[in-house]
């Protein structure tokens, strides 16, 4: 039993610096593996010793294998979180934070993923007024936050119909149905920090990770003058805590908040002064 307890010492004394240092578990699944995993895996290891003893085996390849199997043991239900860490870091140096362009001011914005039922205002069971009365409270929401002069979304049920939405002169908000886009820019929106289908690496391993890449761009041109890209990661343990509460996870902006790369400022500072500096 002594040496039970110096084992349990030793794995401590490995794995606790390892797991705070070297992976991104959370400190529930740390403890976890330190409270219940380790000593269970010990009791284990102490009585194959025993079974290998009765059987004859020398103590150097009775040592092999209790090297090997206690390394395969740790290793099972904690890779992810240190190859998950090692993808990490590496997206969000690779291409996450803001980027913001100098010198330009968003005045019209086309926003795609917002889609206005028009047919009622094209069948007469609706009025324009009525329709922009519905998007008033959107359009004020953007213009609050950009210099906005012009606001478009796409007909949801007739195709190549847009809306553009606008104040006119005397400040009364109004509604115009187009067949195209006038907006210099638009805004889009890809992938889910909070949904991890996303797997990266090899066919092993694979880690859960979550993407979200926020932007504006020039319509005519493709380029980016705007947006936020972020990486989220998931210890695979820690997705089953979702149940009785928010499972833990790790994102660019909070690893990196030191960095500017990643100073969410900037996108604040971006959206209330009208455009980048």
């Amino acid at each position: 039993m002594k040496n039970f307890f110096k084992w349990l010492l030793v794995a401590y004394l490995i794995t606790v610096p390892l797991i705070i240092f070297g992976s991104y578990i959370s400190p529930l699944s740390a403890v976890v593996i330190w409270i219940a995993y380790i000593p269970a895996c010990g009791i284990g290891l102490y009585l194959l010793n025993k079974i290998y003893k009765v059987m004859g085996l020398p103590v150097p390849i009775r040592a092999s294998m209790h090297v090997l199997m206690a390394i395969g043991l740790f290793v099972y239900p904690t890779w992810d979180g240190f190859v998950g860490k090692y993808y990490l870091n590496k997206m969000c140096d690779l291409d996450g934070g803001v980027y913001v362009r100098p010198g330009v001011k968003i005045n019209s914005l086309y926003v795609s993923y917002i889609k206005a039922n028009i047919y009622p205002v094209i069948s007469g069971n609706e009025s324009l007024d009525s329709l922009a009365a519905s998007y008033k409270r959107t359009f004020d929401r953007y213009k609050e936050r950009t210099d906005l002069s012009v606001f478009e979304i796409p007909a949801k049920d007739v195709s190549g119909k847009y809306i553009k939405f606008y104040y006119d002169d005397s400040e009364i908000f109004r509604a115009e149905i187009s067949e195209k886009i006038s907006s210099q820019y638009e805004e889009l929106s890809t992938g889910s920090l909070d949904s991890f289908n996303e797997m990266y690496g090899a066919i092993f391993p694979k880690i859960y990770l979550g993407n979200l890449d926020f932007f504006y761009r020039d319509r005519v041109t493709k380029e980016r003058v705007f947006g936020f890209k972020n990486y989220k990661f998931i210890y695979s343990y820690d997705r089953y805590l979702s149940p009785i509460g928010s499972a833990p996870s790790v994102d660019c902006h909070a690893i990196r908040k030191d960095d500017e790369k990643f100073n969410l400022l900037k996108v604040h500072d971006f959206l209330q002064n009208k455009g980048s500096p």
